[in-house]
């Protein structure tokens, strides 16, 4: 049981990780870019109108997030999606959004106590969950 309970939090961290690396606007656009091509910094740089610092600093949190690739080519670092983590994020993310509440391990507590707040009449009425 204690062993499930810490998949299912590595699981939890993972998509709230995700989610916290791609919710910014210029990030998501170096996300976008970087499926259309691999560019270098000074590329993104030119394209985005931001300056480098924070070009790089964007490019760290995606790294981190094992989102983002780095590559040496020649004198350059050129930057790719890592389309197989992003991809695997990206539907791990939806999976778990898609599947309803009563069958998620991950919010059993939860969905316990919105059954027990809706069976004693303590639930808004627009809030009851269909059952």
């Amino acid at each position: 049981m204690r062993i499930y309970l810490l998949r299912w939090r590595l699981k939890m961290d993972e998509i709230v990780n995700f989610l916290k690396a791609i919710s910014d606007e210029t990030r998501i656009k170096i996300i976008k870019l970087l499926l259309h091509q691999k560019l270098c910094v000074c590329e993104l740089v030119e394209i985005l109108g931001k300056n480098q610092p924070c070009v790089s600093q964007h490019l760290t949190i995606l790294r981190n997030a094992k989102l983002v690739k780095a590559k040496r080519e020649g004198l350059w670092i050129v930057y790719s999606v890592n389309e197989r983590e992003f991809k695997r994020r990206l539907k791990e993310f939806s999976d778990f959004i898609q599947k309803p509440i009563k069958n998620l391990s991950e919010m059993k507590k939860e969905y316990k106590k919105i059954l027990s707040l809706e069976d004693r009449g303590l639930l808004c009425e627009k809030l009851k969950v269909k059952k």
